[in-house]
């Protein structure tokens, strides 16, 4: 199995070191058109049909789920949705894992945007419910983002042999 990472991906070193210390081959640098990661496996090219889309923290992903500013015209959450349509317009499965976070960190409102706790789950549960997101992974701890990809890769092949 090769991973693949796009190319807009930053600031993932704890992941290169998981892939490094397991020994499985990265390509970085790729023009995925979804999604942060997806993978080769036995010549075969996944990245039109299961991708990972990975936020650092529930920080993040509120950003994304935010309309943004007033005065400014670009609208995140629109950018970030039509990131997901496209991959549902080709059949891909786009799968979200959230690093540093719990569903509790939601509830509990554990981060720092005015997003409420119910809008929050609202739109993950929209977006899950209109089939932009086929599965919500959450790492409370960064360092398991690694593992949980390699996961998410090695369960979408066993389904696919059944």
């Amino acid at each position: 199995m090769i991973i693949l990472i796009d190319s807009r991906e930053k600031e993932n070193s704890h992941i290169l070191n998981y892939m490094a210390v397991n020994k499985i081959s990265v390509k970085r640098k790729q023009a995925l058109k979804f999604g942060d990661y997806s993978f080769i496996d036995h010549n075969t090219d996944y990245r039109n049909l299961i991708v990972i889309e990975r936020k650092n923290s529930l920080d993040e992903l509120a950003l994304n789920l935010t309309s943004g500013k007033k005065d400014n015209p670009v609208n995140r959450r629109e950018r970030f949705k039509n990131e997901f349509k496209r991959a549902k317009e080709v059949g891909a499965k786009m799968v979200l894992l959230i690093e540093n976070a719990t569903q509790e960190d939601i509830k509990e409102h554990n981060y720092r945007s005015k997003l409420h706790p119910n809008a929050f789950i609202g739109s993950l549960n929209s977006w899950y419910n209109k089939g932009y997101i086929d599965n919500i992974f959450f790492c409370q701890d960064k360092n398991d983002a690694g593992w949980a990809m390699l996961k998410i890769f090695h369960n979408f092949l066993k389904e696919l042999t059944k």
